[in-house]
């Protein structure tokens, strides 16, 4: 596996040529080629051509890297009075002429921006400046004057969206018709700002859902027109996804029902038999490089006397019987791996460190205390993370902490602690016990801490997540919800408590941009449905049937 300090690439790369570093960052030179040249983002002297970039994603001064009309910058940079000479692919994925995480920028870049932040954190002035940058249709950009509600008006959205998801993802925007050269005509006309009763996002979510499997990752957004409310630009924007291939199911009596589609320049078409077997061995890819990450962290086989064992697990810390710090032999670690890394040739670190401040960053179930660790973000290989310093009568315990989290710029998050202890019968048996309403409330945290990441770094891709629970055979579970009676409260309840059977207890599950939306919005008094799932799942790794870790209604 390919290290991932070349800049090239991310944690890991799935290309089956990227067997060193000079593989990799051949492979990615010839992907940011033809990427670069769909985007019609690159001229020198009238040619499209690629650059040799710098280690940090810059191109050398003396290049004289042009912006998409060969001519002079990028749209925006004149007006920001700077020069970013990242290339093309580093601005859209770290938006922001200085890099910045939050996509604030200097200037009006504003076909970058559409590229770069989430939909729903734009304006209907970029997508305005977006349209006047005159950008044509290609194999990442459609756009459709009209957004119908029939029946084959619905099967040909389905169509045209699957077909974005198959290929190399990009966006429709509706509401536009094109010129002759396949343009945008300006000004946009809209489209119906609602059907029925229901907001027209609403609508267009609910029928890409049910009319196209599997299910997709979609960012779709509706910008009002000022001078009209009842109409608007729709932009709906997918992924280049690793559920592929995506075939229309809405209605069986259209003439796209059952059949797979793909993206090209110049329109949409029926997907080849060998392009359908090339989506399939995509996602295979991608599962396989899930797997590789896992076990590359130590959580690849939870049966393993190895599992989990890392330089951050190593220093976790816990509490002794005397008050003491000792190493921690039990911990829980919550592992967040996006299906679709972004892989930005620029990572500001700084920026990154400005956002990881422990007093903004807070979350339910416990906003009124932070979740960070106080301590100062650290850089490390691949981003940035924070170790909360272990301390013993004031004093700091040196190579202990009590927990971690780590960043990565491929947009993974990593949380670790120490939630167990021992208690102990009358005959002097020791009965260790994870601390389970704790277990719940930091792997919330860190859920609504990754929603904020995805926001930051604009995925849309899916994360999975693994719950690692080490050294958890002869363990029980303890310290209940509300409700709930706790089994050290009686010696013999306490001596008949089920026990975990297995050596360590892993939880996985994938989560998408719709279950992240759904636990940012949720609060302490009404949980979202997936931390009761989760829980649930915690309590039947210690043989528990009750939901014993939220409040019992």
């Amino acid at each position: 596996m390919p290290r991932s300090g070349s800049g090239l690439h991310g944690p890991w790369c799935l290309s089956p040529l990227c067997v060193s570093d000079e593989g990799c960052a051949a492979v990615h030179r010839r992907s940011f080629r033809r990427a670069c040249a769909r985007l019609r983002l690159l001229s020198f002297g009238g040619r499209r051509g690629f650059p040799l970039w710098g280690p940090d994603g810059s191109t050398p001064p003396e290049r004289g890297l042009r912006g998409g009309d060969g001519r002079g910058p990028f749209p925006g940079e004149a007006a920001a009075g700077v020069r970013d000479n990242r290339c093309p692919l580093a601005r859209l994925l770290s938006p922001g002429v200085g890099g910045e995480l939050d996509g604030k920028v200097g200037g009006k870049a504003a076909g970058i921006l559409l590229d770069g932040r989430p939909l729903s954190r734009q304006i209907l002035a970029d997508v305005e400046a977006f349209l006047a940058q005159g950008r044509a249709e290609d194999l990442t950009l459609d756009y459709k004057r009209e957004l119908g509600s029939s029946k084959g008006e619905r099967a040909e959205m389905c169509k045209d969206v699957s077909a974005l998801a198959n290929s190399e993802g990009g966006m429709i925007v509706y509401g536009v018709d094109e010129n002759p050269d396949r343009t945008p005509k300006l000004p946009a006309v809209g489209t119906a700002r609602a059907f029925g009763r229901q907001n027209v996002e609403e609508w267009v979510a609910q029928v890409l859902q049910g009319g196209v499997q599997p299910r997709m990752d979609l960012d779709v957004q509706a910008f009002p027109l000022s001078g009209d409310p009842s109409r608007c630009l729709l932009v709906v924007r997918a992924q280049p996804s690793r559920s592929a291939p995506h075939m229309v199911t809405l209605n069986g009596d259209n003439r796209y029902y059952g059949r797979f589609y793909r993206r090209g320049n110049f329109g949409n078409r029926i997907a080849e038999e060998y392009e359908v077997r090339e989506m399939m061995e995509r996602a295979r890819r991608l599962y396989l490089g899930l797997e590789e990450e896992l076990t590359r962290r130590g959580y690849g086989d939870p049966t393993s006397g190895t599992f989990g064992d890392s330089p951050y697990n190593r220093r976790l810390s816990a509490r002794s019987p005397d008050g003491g710090v000792e190493a921690a032999t039990q911990w829980a670690s919550f592992l967040l791996l996006p299906t679709s890394p972004a892989e930005p040739a620029f990572a500001d670190r700084a920026s990154l460190v400005d956002w990881l401040d422990p007093n903004k960053r807070r979350y339910e179930p416990d906003r009124a205390r932070s979740y960070l660790p106080t301590a100062v973000p650290r850089p490390v290989l691949g981003g940035v993370a924070t170790l909360g310093v272990a301390y013993q009568d004031g004093r700091p315990v040196d190579g202990r902490v009590k927990d971690y989290v780590r960043v990565g710029f491929d947009g993974s998050v990593e949380y670790g602690f120490a939630p167990a202890s021992v208690t102990g019968l009358p005959d002097g048996t020791e009965v260790p016990y994870f601390i389970g309403t704790r277990i719940v409330a930091k792997l919330w945290q860190t859920l609504g801490f990754a929603a904020d990441v995805r926001a930051r770094l604009s995925m849309a891709a899916p994360h999975l997540l693994s719950v690692n629970l080490a050294r958890t055979e002869g363990a029980i579970l303890a310290v209940f919800a509300e409700g709930w009676e706790d089994p050290r409260g009686d010696f013999l309840d306490l001596q008949e408590a089920p026990r975990c059977l297995e050596p360590n207890a892993q939880i996985r599950r994938e989560l998408r941009a719709e279950d992240f939306a759904e636990i940012s919005a949720a609060s302490a008094t009404d949980p979202p449905p997936q931390m009761r799932e989760l829980a649930e799942e915690i309590c039947f790794a210690f043989g528990i049937p009750q939901p014993v870790l939220f409040p019992r209604a």
